[in-house]
């Protein structure tokens, strides 16, 4: 993981199966009545690339607790709320960089909304639950990594943490 120019990159590793690199919040926060943006800059070559990478909210006090959103094998996405490990998920087909550029989690009134856009100003909702008990002492954090060996995976880029344009 390397911060260049600002934004935070992850080189995927060519090696595979299980390599990943991760990177939470020290702090926890409440996410009531609040929300947590960033911009994905730099993805994998979807659907040939062997990575998947996500952003997640999780309990401070149950790390099998997260909202979460995950782009996996095949560039699906799975927006997801999970609860003492059970989770509660939809699943999209077909990641686009133009598409989903923006990612946000946030919480309004006792819901969860999980949402990407293409700008910052249009969301669109992936999934929404109502709010786990949890959601007002949670860590950020984001993962990337490959699960299969690839002579160029490629690389995950993120920018703009809760700075819209």
């Amino acid at each position: 993981i390397e911060e260049t120019g600002g934004e935070l990159r992850f080189a995927l590793s060519p090696a595979g199966q299980g390599d990943y690199s991760d990177i939470e919040s020290i702090d926890a926060y409440d996410l009531r009545q609040c929300q947590i943006t960033l911009e994905i800059t730099e993805a994998p070559a979807y659907p040939d690339a062997p990575a998947n990478f996500s952003f997640a909210v999780s309990s401070s006090s149950d790390p099998n607790s997260q909202l979460f959103i995950t782009v996996g094998a095949s560039a699906a996405m799975i927006f997801g709320v999970t609860v003492d490990g059970v989770t509660d998920d939809e699943r999209r087909p077909g990641f686009s960089l133009a598409r989903d550029r923006w990612w946000r989690i946030r919480e309004q009134d006792g819901t969860v909304y999980i949402e990407t856009s293409p700008d910052a100003v249009g969301w669109a909702v992936g999934h929404q639950a109502a709010s786990p008990s949890y959601v007002d002492d949670v860590h950020v954090g984001f993962w990337a990594g490959t699960f299969a060996a690839s002579s160029a995976p490629g690389a995950v880029a993120l920018d703009n943490v809760n700075l819209l344009p």
